[in-house]
């Protein structure tokens, strides 16, 4: 017996659509949830375009910690193959990811992303970038704050 609906076409194409989506998004989201910040996580890119704006970047660059954010206490030292290398940076970018995720974890009230319910997947996503560009900006008013537009590296 052959049974057969009728269907709106709008219908059917929003239908079609939210099945695709889901499964070329939703599986991977609900098959690993630990993706769900990977399109907006927080990298050494991020960092390295602040700090290219500013004197530190040259000495940062000797040992690739352009996506480490600078710290007051970093020097350029000969400790490593008599190879000049920069000691006592700031947390790099990997240790900021983490703690951007764990901020909208708590908000979300959670400890862990695995924790999540799926229809809390977007408000983190949301929630994750709010954060990054706060810090963002926070770490560029600190660095202009410091070097302003003395852009001497002495």
């Amino acid at each position: 017996m052959n049974d057969s609906i009728t269907i709106r076409k709008d219908v059917f194409q929003e239908l079609v659509a939210k099945e695709v989506a889901k499964a070329l998004v939703g599986q991977s989201r609900t098959a690993y949830p630990n993706l769900i910040f990977n399109n907006v996580r927080f990298t050494a890119d991020d960092l390295r375009e602040l700090n290219d704006k500013y004197p530190i970047s040259a000495k940062a660059n000797l040992n690739t910690y352009a996506g480490a954010t600078y710290s007051r206490h970093q020097h350029v030292t000969k400790e490593f193959n008599d190879r000049e290398v920069m000691a006592d940076v700031g947390p790099h970018s990997d240790a900021i990811n983490i703690e951007i995720r764990h901020l909208t974890l708590a908000v979300l009230g959670e400890s862990r992303i695995k924790s999540l319910r799926e229809s809390d997947y977007n408000d983190a996503v949301s929630i994750y970038i709010e954060f990054k560009e706060l810090f963002l900006r926070l770490y560029e008013k600190r660095l202009d704050d410091l070097f302003g537009g003395n852009f001497n590296d002495n």
